[in-house]
């Protein structure tokens, strides 16, 4: 009994669970991307053998507490820390097993007091002369796990209920079969001014409703507007309303008289009232089957269950529609005298009051279709007491056990859906064991006598004589665009020939507001340097900025779709069909065709361009990305000579300021425009530009006048003109990579000299460091005065502020350390600003529910927790190639730097954790006050779970033998960043769910992927070899 208790609740069991457990949840992610949510519910999450394994994970919790004695003072934080988990757990089961959620649907002036739950039921309604019994059981329906049996008793009988099949988001087709049912097929025409039909199949002794009238085919007894009948071997109709025929191969037409029989005569068409229908062929004979429908048209289709039920001694089979959502029962059959109705799906919970909604209100980004913010004004009725409320995104109404959240509204702005939970105990326990979490880890940095003591009073014991090993390791440097002048001869000519514009009428110009597509107003500058990023992929098109760019494309628009400035992707088969020149550029001329039919320029690779669009995202090859990305180019450039990026002229109407359409601008403003160019080419040409500036003036003295109300300040317009112009983060690419390598030379040449001189330089180069650190805070900081919130908020941001965060990793740890650490943190910041240049760097809005203060703290703790684990992993990689390079260097204080790089790295691991998981328990919170569940096992923070229990399991494994050890700690370390790389970049990429404002299009796995994992390993084999002919004394932690 005892070995059974020591090995049911052994270190080595549980660091199994734990890999068990992620390794469970990482499953539930992709089964989710490849089949539903529920799926994953049903077989993963809300599995018994899942909580099973968290069952057994809370009990070792427990007995880990007496086993490693957590009561005693000096391990208080230890024990605040697994105490809770026990409460999460506890908090988790509670919400599981008595906490609801659902959702509540009303209209303007309705009133309602029912929810409509989020979970699912099989229903089933038994009902005789004298009784009606009702029974609903809870059950989720998903792919792979459809089969439900239960028994009901109703009075003396048993009737038993078993599900046969189940297809979700089923679609009716017809399978021809000589054995099958006789069916018609019915052709419905579509109404006066659309275009195309609707096919309908009509099998004998059925009836359906098409186009809002019912037709029956057979015998049937439920009163119709028309009905199909067969004798001897013909068709006649008999309508209850008064209709005409005309024969399609003749044209001859006929009447039809009401409730008189007649012949139905083939490929006819059939008028009655508004409806125009026709049978184009005779009977034919089919089963029916189901099949789900494509993943874009799910929300279209109810799900399709066909069940058996039986009593003793009957059984029959049915097959009725339901989809979770909706509450109506799906289908009626009748066993002996007991009629019976069965479904599936959502029911209605009655709430102790009502809510009423008195008014919604729906505010949009000035100018644009998009959503601000969103609100329902609502008065609460509880009996004689009457209560006003407000829900706007992320502000709650909690009354009596219940919150609502505002979810959603239709889209004729009339109604809103409010999503309910009652929960609050499971809530509460669950903030609580959080709260203890947070708290835990946070006292266990400075609680003396905690593991994390003992490492920093290790680290400073060791040697202060570093001598480190530095190899010079490949990181993935990105290309990015230089600001040289590839250009073809065309367009240098063009360019050099060009009338000149005075640098001080540019910069005027550059201070015209003007509104984005999504309603953001900004510098004509920031506009200008955007698209010509986008299309030409460089911040200067030769001694040209974008301004003067843009003012050559509205001056001659005709010269520009001759000249090549269209940046084409790689592969030579599109180089080659574009024309591009030798710097992979094309004009605009060389993509167009000329269509005699339609009389209309083309794109000649329109064909091409569809065939790559319908593929999905991650079978695209580059061929199809580049003609994808070429399209999108040309839509900028004849957005651009449209006016659709010159919107400069504000309208009172919804905000929405006009662009240069004469049809849609004042007058006045439009003579403004005219006037500005014509000035503009006299100034050209005599150099006399008071008149262009006067002008110019006037018509940034018109958009303050009108369009006050949205602009930003002048402060704000001049600091993101001067912030364009730093562009601050591009160059820290370079100052980081340059230090990076100041940094290897210092530490490889302190390796082997050991000179005073050296550690002075690299003390300098630190402190240059520490400067452009700043000078890095200072651009997040300018980016977030210029944006109006948090710059984490798309994945451009949110990959600038990790570099910082890991370069910050340096900083924290430089004074323990030599010049090693500063070097893998400049270097992997350089790679990582890299990567954040080749994404949109756009200042974009923020969809409503990122407008929270939550934003700042729950995503910055996020991100900054990525810059230790990256640190972490890049130290695990550089202890294992020290370890292979040791018997070379003959150095006696190598023993010691291992061990002091190991420590680093579990130092930096824990803070990671501390980071991760407090953020993911700040994300909870918010998403508790956004959708009313501060856990829905969304891919994103399913992944942030899952990252930390690796990471758990990484800095548990001293406790479990065979697992100790410096290479196994180092190489789990770096294994283990894989874990975060996917909860960055790879569920926003293969994965869909609630995070989807972040997400991009599924893109195929590189294959330098495959080329650094086998680097991993081979590193990792050959360290190991090495570890055990020369023996590193395992650090004992």
């Amino acid at each position: 009994m005892r070995q059974l208790f020591n090995l049911l609740f052994s270190t080595r069991l549980m660091g199994i669970l734990l890999l068990v457990f992620a390794f469970s949840m990482a499953t539930g992610t992709f089964l989710e991307q490849v089949y539903t949510t529920d799926t994953a519910k049903a077989l993963i999450y809300e599995s018994s053998w899942f909580e099973t394994i968290m069952i057994l994970l809370l009990l070792c919790f427990i007995v880990n507490i007496g086993r490693y004695c957590l009561w005693r003072r000096e391990k208080w934080p230890l024990l605040i820390f697994h105490l809770a988990f026990v409460l999460i757990f506890i908090g988790g089961a509670i919400s599981r097993y008595i906490g609801f959620e659902g959702m509540m649907y009303l209209l303007e002036g309705a009133t309602s007091k029912y929810i409509l739950s989020s979970n699912t039921f099989i229903k089933l309604k038994i009902s005789d002369k004298n009784r009606i019994r009702v029974y609903e059981i809870p059950y989720l329906l998903a792919n792979l796990h459809s089969k439900f049996q239960g028994r009901f008793q109703f009075g003396n009988e048993i009737f038993n209920l078993k599900i046969i099949n189940y297809v979700p988001h089923a679609q009716e087709i017809i399978v021809d079969s000589f054995n099958g049912s006789p069916f018609l097929q019915i052709v419905t025409l579509c109404s006066k001014g659309a275009k195309g039909y609707v096919e309908d199949s009509l099998f004998s002794g059925k009836t359906k409703k098409i186009g809002g009238q019912s037709i029956s085919f057979g015998s049937h007894s439920i009163p119709t507007t028309m009905k199909i009948v067969q004798k001897k071997g013909k068709l006649y109709l008999l309508s209850s309303v008064n209709g005409k025929y005309t024969i399609m191969k003749t044209g001859i037409s006929g009447l039809i008289r009401k409730n008189v029989p007649s012949e139905l005569k083939l490929k006819t068409i059939y008028k009655m009232g508004s409806l125009q229908w026709m049978v184009p062929d005779p009977i034919r004979h089919g089963i029916i089957k189901y099949v789900s429908s494509p993943k874009d048209q799910e929300e279209n289709f109810p799900d399709a269950i066909t069940a058996e039920v039986s009593n003793r001694n009957q059984s029959k089979i049915i097959t009725f529609f339901a989809k979770k959502g909706l509450s109506n029962m799906g289908g009626q059959l009748q066993i002996e005298n007991k009629k019976i109705t069965i479904g599936y799906g959502s029911i209605f919970i009655e709430t102790p009051f009502s809510l009423h909604l008195d008014r919604f209100e729906l505010q949009r980004y000035p100018g644009s279709s998009s959503p601000s913010s969103f609100a329902s004004e609502l008065t609460i009725n509880d009996g004689n007491d009457k209560k006003k409320y407000r829900i706007l995104m992320n502000n709650v109404l909690s009354y009596k056990g219940y919150r609502f959240f505002q979810s959603s509204y239709d889209s004729d702005i009339k109604g809103t859906y409010l999503s309910v939970n009652h929960d609050y105990w499971g809530t509460m326990i669950s903030y609580i064991g959080n709260m203890l979490l947070g708290l835990g880890m946070f006292i266990n940095f400075f609680w003396k006598g905690t593991h994390f003591s003992k490492l920093r009073r290790k680290l400073a014991e060791i040697n202060r004589k570093k001598f480190l090993i530095l190899i010079f390791l490949p990181l993935p440097f990105i290309g990015i665009s230089a600001k040289h002048k590839p250009f073809s001869y065309n367009l240098i000519e063009f360019i050099n020939s060009s009338p000149k514009i005075p640098n001080s009428h540019l910069d005027k110009f550059s201070r015209l507001l003007v509104q984005d597509p999504s309603g953001r107003i900004k510098p004509i500058h920031t506009m200008a340097l955007e698209l010509l990023r986008k299309i030409y992929k460089k911040d200067y098109i030769g001694p040209w900025e974008a301004v003067r760019w843009m003012i050559s494309i509205y001056q001659y628009p005709r010269s520009w779709i001759h000249l090549p400035f269209i940046k084409v992707g790689i592969g030579n088969k599109l180089l080659n069909i574009t024309k591009a020149n030798k710097n992979a550029y094309t004009s605009l001329m060389n993509l167009c065709k000329f269509n005699q039919s339609t009389g209309k320029i083309d794109f000649f690779l329109k064909k091409d361009y569809e065939k790559a669009f319908l593929k999905s995202p991650s079978q695209r090859n580059q061929y199809d990305k580049a003609i994808i990305d070429l399209t999108e180019k040309i839509g900028l450039i004849s957005g651009l000579l449209q006016g659709e990026y010159l919107r400069i002229f504000p309208n009172e109407v919804n905000h929405t300021w006009i662009r240069t359409n004469p049809m849609k601008v004042y007058p006045p403003a439009l003579n403004m425009l005219k006037n500005y160019f014509i000035a503009l080419s006299k100034a050209q040409q005599s150099n006399y530009w008071k008149s262009a500036d006067k002008i110019l003036h006037k018509i940034i003295n018109y958009q303050y006048r009108f369009g006050h109300d949205i602009i930003p300040c002048k402060h704000k317009i001049e600091a993101e003109i001067f912030y364009n112009k730093l562009n601050i983060f591009y160059n820290l690419i370079f100052f980081y990579a340059f230090l990076g390598l100041l940094f290897l030379i210092v530490a490889f040449t302190d390796l082997f000299t050991s000179s005073f001189s050296i550690r002075i330089v690299g003390r300098l180069i630190m402190r240059i460091t520490v400067l452009v650190f700043f000078i890095h805070a200072f651009g997040l900081a300018f980016r977030c005065y210029i944006s109006g919130h948090s710059p984490w908020s798309n994945g451009y941001e949110s990959a600038v502020f990790i570099s910082w965060c890991i370069v910050l990793v340096s900083c924290l740890f430089y004074r323990t350390v030599n010049f090693f650490l500063p070097s893998i943190s400049t270097l992997s910041s350089t790679a990582l600003l890299g990567i954040a240049h080749m994404m949109n760097p756009e200042i974009t809005n923020l969809v409503p529910v990122l407008k929270s203060y939550w934003l700042i703290i729950h995503v910055a703790v996020i991100t900054s927790s990525y810059g230790f684990f990256s640190v972490g992993g890049f130290l695990g990689l550089t202890v294992l190639i020290i370890c292979i390079l040791r018997p070379l260097l003959k150095n006696p204080t190598i023993e010691n730097l291992i061990k002091e790089l190991t420590i680093i790295n579990e130092m930096s691991l824990t803070i990671g954790l501390f980071l991760l998981t407090v953020g993911t328990f700040l994300g909870g919170v918010w998403a508790n006050n956004s959708w009313g569940r501060y856990w829905s096992w969304d891919p994103k923070e399913t992944w942030a779970l899952i990252s930390i229990i690796v990471y758990a399991f990484v800095l548990h494994m001293r406790l479990i033998p065979n697992l100790r050890g410096i290479f196994a700690f180092n190489f789990a370390s770096i294994l283990s960043f894989s874990s975060i790389i996917m909860t960055y970049f790879g569920v926003n990429y293969y994965l869909s769910g609630l995070h989807s404002y972040a997400k991009g299009n599924p893109i195929a796995i590189p294959i330098w992927i495959y080329y650094i994992l086998f680097f991993l390993f081979f590193i990792a084999i050959i360290a190991r070899d090495q570890i055990k002919k020369f023996p590193t004394n395992s650090i004992s932690i």
